[in-house]
């Protein structure tokens, strides 16, 4: 089997080379890398690779970004990696997945765990680390649409971070279309489409280095609420874009009980999130958003279908019925600084 390693990079540059020297260094090399950035001139080792592609892609949209990737990858290429420009390759990756693969002709992707590290590269285990770990299996796990409504419930990080996946080509291309529309929202994505054609293999294996503080959304460096305030704000203007690309995946699965519970869920968590937070913060882009009756007769027929808990229903209904006795502005803060007391929490165990 052949391999290929997708990088993309995107107003990021501090790491992009160590995370493509990860891949220059594996004890068996792929037989084709593709770096997709908005500036080729960050890439110092195209020299050392026999077949290294660079596409130069001055634009956001990940989806867009991913297939003008596939399109530049060799005929005869069996099993695609993804690595985002912050996160590192264990240098036995690629030769445990492709090992994996060639053994197993019914899987279609493979996921693993990850090791994490800090901005500078040192490994770092603490209470932000382990509330990431407790959302994904700690065992092998095969996962397919038998299971995985169940799965997800219990562990809802399963797929968690691209730079962890390996999928079979032959997906990507079936699914060129769809994954060309999505903004961001590929590694959720590609877990369910994957499923769709058959099983994915969660190992407990940590092939992938995943970097935390580098990224947008991440919390771990938060120490204060004026920049928690301004990470809020990014991490809601991506949750509209989030939002979208969950319509898209919900026309993929409506046909698919266990993955259309999933995703309407998914939708009505981030719809009640920005009912409120919409008016809060301004984004450059701003999905649409259902009415307050619309979203509170869906949380009761969720209910009732078992697709949200008790808990969860509770959770939904303050955000829907806070702004009637606060006003949404006031509401939207009282929700910012529960938030911020319980990443402050987290950070401090």
């Amino acid at each position: 089997m052949k391999t290929a390693v997708i990088v993309t990079v995107y107003k990021r540059y501090n790491y992009v080379n160590e995370a493509i020297n990860s891949v220059l260094h594996q004890t068996v090399l792929p037989d084709q890398i593709v770096v997709v950035t908005d500036n080729t001139k960050i890439i110092e080792n195209s020299q050392n690779f026999h077949n290294l592609t660079t596409i130069e892609a001055n634009y956001p949209d990940y989806g867009k970004k991913i297939v003008q990737a596939i399109n530049s990858l060799d005929d005869d290429i069996d099993i695609v990696f993804f690595l985002e420009d912050d996160d590192i390759f264990d240098k036995y990756k690629i030769e445990y997945i492709k090992r994996i693969f060639e053994r197993n002709n019914n899987l279609v992707m493979i996921h693993n765990l990850q090791k994490y590290i800090d901005i500078n590269g040192k490994e770092i285990n603490n209470s932000f680390t382990k509330s990431i770990e407790e959302t994904q299996p700690q065992e092998d796990t095969i996962i397919n649409l038998d299971n995985i409504f169940v799965l997800i419930n219990r562990y809802p990080f399963l797929g968690f971070n691209i730079s962890s996946m390996s999928i079979k080509k032959d997906i990507l291309d079936k699914y060129k279309n769809f994954i060309n529309e999505l903004k961001i929202m590929l590694d959720t994505s590609l877990l369910f489409i994957s499923v769709l054609e058959g099983n994915v293999l969660h190992i407990s294996n940590r092939l992938t280095y995943f970097r935390i503080g580098s990224g947008i959304s991440s919390y771990g460096n938060i120490t204060n609420y004026t920049d928690f305030l301004k990470n809020q704000h990014k991490i809601i203007c991506l949750q509209n874009k989030i939002l979208e690309d969950l319509r898209k995946l919900y026309k993929i699965v409506k046909n698919y009980e266990s993955c259309r519970k999933i995703v309407e869920r998914g939708i009505l968590i981030h719809e009640t999130d920005l009912y409120l937070l919409n008016n809060y913060f301004n984004c450059d882009y701003k999905a649409s958003t259902s009415s307050y009756t619309s979203l509170l007769f869906r949380c009761i027929k969720y209910l009732f279908n078992n697709e949200i808990s008790l808990s969860e229903f509770i959770i939904y209904m303050a955000k829907l019925n806070l702004p009637l006795i606060y006003g949404k502005k006031k509401s939207s803060e009282l929700i910012l600084k529960r938030r911020f007391k319980q990443i402050l929490e987290l950070n401090t165990k």
